[in-house]
């Protein structure tokens, strides 16, 4: 799992927290044309990890030219608000540790190895 793949989730708690209707790019559908948008309060923390990683990496940058634009908020203002909420959000693995955040979201970590693996992969499985 990516670490930019948490990126969505910041976001959508920083939208309802500041009550804030940011609409974001879905994965294409085979059967649609075009991607769908859909507000990112709206969004399952699933549809939100399954983001594509080009999406996730630069919502941060879309939010900011989002509010900025279309909300007419001041740029420092709006760049303060969002880089304390990254710093303080609970989805946040470099301040709360990637179990921290696997368990937030309700995430079992699983590691496949075949019945021949070594048996060291267990002990290494268990320092993880």
């Amino acid at each position: 799992m990516r670490l930019s793949q948490f990126t969505p989730l910041i976001i959508q708690e920083f939208c309802k927290k500041e009550k804030i209707a940011f609409p974001i790019k879905m994965p294409n559908n085979i059967f649609k044309q075009q991607k769908e948008q859909k507000m990112i309060t709206d969004c399952t923390q699933k549809e939100l990890l399954s983001l594509i990683p080009n999406e996730s990496i630069f919502m941060p940058r879309k939010l900011a030219k989002f509010l900025i634009k279309e909300l007419k908020q001041e740029k420092e203002e709006v760049l303060n608000k969002i880089n304390t909420h990254f710093t303080q959000s609970k989805y946040n693995i470099a301040k709360r540790g990637i179990i921290s955040v696997y368990q937030e979201i309700k995430f079992q970590q699983i590691i496949f190895v075949s019945a021949s693996a070594h048996y060291s992969i267990k002990k290494a499985a268990n320092v993880l």
